[in-house]
């Protein structure tokens, strides 16, 4: 049977959790391809995906980028609709893949599971967003620990494989510029718990390199002090990337000196530039 979508499973050491990832992609109610791409695994996590993969690519780890893994694992895939699960994830519904497929048949270039807008506002069903949205709400919209997008837009807009992250973010203003729309649809939503997972340090200097690769591709924001108090006390945070976590709480705090910490790095370096 011809799959509806492929799902793209990005692997480093991940024997931990991969089991519960291809469990939620092999108990979908449609037939899905999987599609596993490691690079440079050191632990079971090849033994375990081998015998599970429809398609199993290597890449060296030093050639890596998230980009890269993507666009390699994309060429490789064989459906209409392609799907990127991080393999510390898993599908939290058994018609996850199958809604996504029906956002795409229906005209979107893109999903990604979300339960705020770009404003923070809580979505009671799915929302339409375009390029000039997008654009104007730059730490939020597509992610691909857990995404989906169209084979064929995919084919004229590659991931750029320079970025070291954020290449989901730069991927939906490149290739929604000249048309299409991301689905943002909260019943999609997929736990992202795995990236506090190292502590808090590691999650902070995560977020700071996702934050820099973002604020590379778009002017710098300032983020005031004022600003960081209310994110930090709101129920509804400006910030759509502290909105799962819970409000006056140690990673949202994290978070929020993150962002603090990008937007100063940013001035400085425009700083530099300037001098």
């Amino acid at each position: 049977m011809q799959p509806m979508a492929s799902v793209i499973v990005r692997t480093y050491n991940s024997a931990a959790t991969l089991s519960g990832a291809i469990e939620s992609i092999r108990n979908q109610d449609v037939p899905v391809q999987l599609v596993i791409v490691d690079s440079g695994s050191r632990d079971a996590t090849v033994e375990l995906a081998s015998p599970h993969a429809d398609v199993l690519i290597a890449i060296p780890p030093d050639e890596f980028t998230f980009g890269r893994a993507l666009n390699q694992g994309s060429a490789a895939s064989t459906a209409p609709v392609v799907i990127a699960l991080s393999s510390h994830c898993a599908f939290p519904r058994a018609d996850w893949v199958r809604r996504c497929c029906a956002h795409v048949s229906a005209g979107a270039s893109a999903v990604v599971g979300t339960r705020i807008d770009g404003e923070g506002r809580p979505l009671a069903q799915p929302f339409s967003a375009d390029h000039a949205y997008l654009t104007s709400h730059r730490h939020w919209g597509m992610s691909n620990h857990a995404s989906a997008w169209s084979r064929s837009v995919w084919e004229s807009h590659a991931f750029d494989e320079r970025l070291t992250a954020s290449e989901d973010k730069e991927w939906t203003w490149r290739a929604l510029a000249e048309g299409g729309a991301l689905v943002a649809d909260p019943a999609l939503c997929v736990a992202g718990a795995h990236r506090r997972a190292a502590g808090v340090r590691a999650y902070f200097h995560r977020l700071v390199k996702e934050m820099r690769a973002v604020e590379s591709l778009r002017p710098v924001q300032p983020y005031s002090m004022v600003s960081a108090l209310r994110d930090w006390t709101s129920a509804h945070p400006q910030n759509p990337r502290l909105t799962r976590t819970r409000r006056c709480g140690r990673a949202r705090l994290t978070a929020i000196a993150a962002q603090w910490w990008a937007a100063r790095q940013g001035e400085r370096s425009t700083a530099a530039g300037s001098g």
